[in-house]
């Protein structure tokens, strides 16, 4: 379907009700490879939607590549499935792939859309230092200046404190600025 129609709209606006009730938007930080001395711990973005039934992902696979001319991979089992329960399957995109996702369906966002508007910064920063160190002829393998680790840890903490946990989470606290604004 053509951007900007309605059927288009309404598309972008069921992705993003799968992302808000079923999905997580987090930077996933991962220890560097312990054979490097000098390599820099792993931040990317991801998006996540996880469903009891695979013809859903399917469904959202389809739309991605239609809509969104995202490619992603087949769904993953997550975890243990107990006796007489579906497995829970996810699909996710990762760094560029969720910055575009996250693009397309911002505005219909309604619980997670702080979490996308932060994946959003924090992804399109990372695009831009690693073109510029591809630019520069010295690549991503050198390590990345303090400074931008700090950068990428201190995303990560301000993802990980929107997640709603316990009575009255950091997410509320935003939320009432935000309203009160």
């Amino acid at each position: 379907m053509p951007s900007g129609t309605i059927a288009h709209q309404l598309v972008l606006a069921w992705l993003a009700g799968l992302v808000d009730g079923d999905g997580c938007i987090r930077i996933a930080r991962r220890a560097p490879p312990k054979s490097s001395q000098r390599a820099n711990p792993i931040f990317s973005l991801e998006v996540t939607v996880g469903q009891n039934c695979e013809a859903t992902l399917d469904i959202v696979r389809a739309l991605l590549g239609e809509e969104l001319a995202l490619e992603c991979g087949k769904s993953t089992t997550v975890g243990r499935v107990a006796e007489g329960k579906a497995p829970t399957k996810t699909l996710t995109l990762r760094s560029d792939k969720a910055v575009k996702l996250l693009r397309a369906i911002r505005p219909y966002l309604r619980r997670k859309d702080l979490e996308a508007e932060l994946g959003i910064e924090f992804g399109e920063r990372v695009q831009a230092v690693h073109a510029r160190r591809r630019a520069s002829g010295r690549g991503l393998k050198i390590p990345l200046p303090p400074e931008e680790i700090a950068y990428r840890e201190a995303c990560h903490q301000r993802l990980s404190a929107l997640k709603p946990r316990g009575p009255q989470s950091a997410y509320e606290g935003a939320r009432q600025c935000q309203r009160a604004s």
